[in-house]
């Protein structure tokens, strides 16, 4: 979909009022901190670093199965917040369920992405 066409989009749903488009913005993290919930529907991933990067702001998600990086990621009850791709009413219930039930977000969620750890991992395969 278009920029053009998202914005007819919104018109047509009349949701100007309660959508808006930013566009790039240097510094994501305010509006991922201030946010009720994160919500990623992307069909192929790598290591979702938008996820992690929510997790560590305790920034609730709600995502689509998108790679075997999901699960490194969402785990323990995080995971029932995970529905299959193209699933768009799954998606919205998860939204829903996430809003009024998710989990309290602790660092074991996301301790493991922390430079420390990477870089006890990275020593760790070099050393003898």
């Amino acid at each position: 979909m278009t920029e053009k066409n998202l914005k007819q989009l919104i018109k047509n749903l009349n949701l100007e009022n309660r959508v808006k488009l930013l566009g790039f913005q240097q510094n994501p993290y305010p509006y991922i901190k201030n946010a009720k919930l994160l919500v990623s529907s992307s069909n192929s991933e790598g290591l979702p670093r938008s996820i992690v990067e929510a997790l560590i702001l305790h920034t609730p998600v709600v995502t689509t199965y998108s790679s075997k990086g999901i699960d490194e990621v969402m785990i323990d009850e995080l995971q029932n917040f995970i529905v299959p791709k193209n699933q768009e009413d799954k998606l919205a219930n998860k939204m829903l369920e996430a809003l009024n039930n998710y989990p309290p977000l602790t660092d074991k969620y996301h301790s493991k992405f922390h430079i420390e750890e990477s870089y006890k991992k990275l020593s760790n395969l070099f050393s003898p």
